[in-house]
């Protein structure tokens, strides 16, 4: 629990999740385009489902490829692989609904 509340772990998680930040706000905002440009309703619920599909398919590429290796960083601080990817899931969904929330305040796309 004490990893839990520490900021050094969320600190750390932001440092690995800066590397699929420009890629997620990319798939946000043209999965907002398609889904108004289509006239679907329930915009953020379809949006977060895919994400978490990707997040879940990349935490298997992470821990089945080589670049597992890249996380050994983040284990000397303590931080498991399972921490680390949901922690940078929980990153991704903020700023996830913090996009759409933006889309939709000024109306982007309507």
């Amino acid at each position: 629990m004490k990893t839990i509340l520490s900021l050094k772990t969320y600190i750390l998680s932001i440092q690995f999740y800066r590397q699929f930040l420009l890629v997620s706000a990319l798939i946000t905002i043209i999965q907002y385009f398609s889904l108004i440009t289509l006239d679907i309703g329930g915009i953020i619920p379809k949006i977060i489902l895919v994400k978490l599909i990707l997040a879940g398919v990349t935490y298997l590429i992470f821990s089945e490829t080589q670049l597992n290796q890249k996380l050994t960083f983040y284990k000397n601080f303590g931080l498991s692989k399972l921490h680390l990817f949901l922690n940078s899931i929980l990153i991704d969904m903020l700023l996830t609904i913090t996009i759409i929330l933006v889309l939709i305040y000024f109306d982007i796309g309507n």
